[in-house]
């Protein structure tokens, strides 16, 4: 009877990191690791995370879909960061420069409400409109941008940012 006891308790050991930790793979260098959520759905190129009172979403962004009719392609990486980065639109065209400040004022992107963190494989772009209580998260690798779009708290946004990582293997 000990025996079973004791290899019932390694079993269920054994399944508790499994249930509880969560691991996302966005792409070989990004990792989200994320609790436990009330309801996974994906469609296409889009997948929804949603918990009792916040959720996210991710989306790979190709440069021709960021905006209809215009292809981005060699320029969205620019683009993104001239969002965060205002004097980086004056390196793109003016058309696109303005597009770029449009952007940025319906994400209530500023000086207080975003950050910048950059690792070595990766650079990240967030910005969290608090009377909304929206979030934007941009993930851009060399070649690849990941979107992750965000509704809830504050506490669950800067949450959600602690659980964003580059894979350093």
């Amino acid at each position: 009877m000990k025996n079973i006891i004791f290899l019932l308790a390694i079993f269920i050991g054994l399944l508790n990191p499994i249930v509880n930790a969560n691991e996302l793979r966005l792409s070989k260098n990004v990792i989200v690791n994320y609790p436990t959520p009330a309801i996974v759905s994906h469609a296409d190129n889009l997948l929804i995370v949603k918990y009792q009172d916040w959720y996210f979403s991710h989306e790979q962004l190709e440069p021709k879909n960021i905006y209809q009719a215009i292809d981005l392609t060699g320029l969205e990486h620019s683009f993104i960061k001239s969002m965060f980065i205002p004097k980086v639109r004056l390196e793109l065209p003016k058309w696109l420069a303005e597009l770029s400040k449009e952007q940025a004022a319906s994400y209530a992107i500023t000086d207080t409400s975003s950050t910048i963190k950059r690792s070595s494989d990766l650079d990240i772009y967030s910005a969290y409109d608090s009377a909304n209580q929206k979030g934007i998260v941009y993930i851009l690798e060399p070649v690849t941008i990941h979107s992750i779009s965000y509704s809830g708290s504050d506490k669950h946004f800067s949450k959600l940012l602690s659980m964003i990582k580059g894979n350093n293997k």
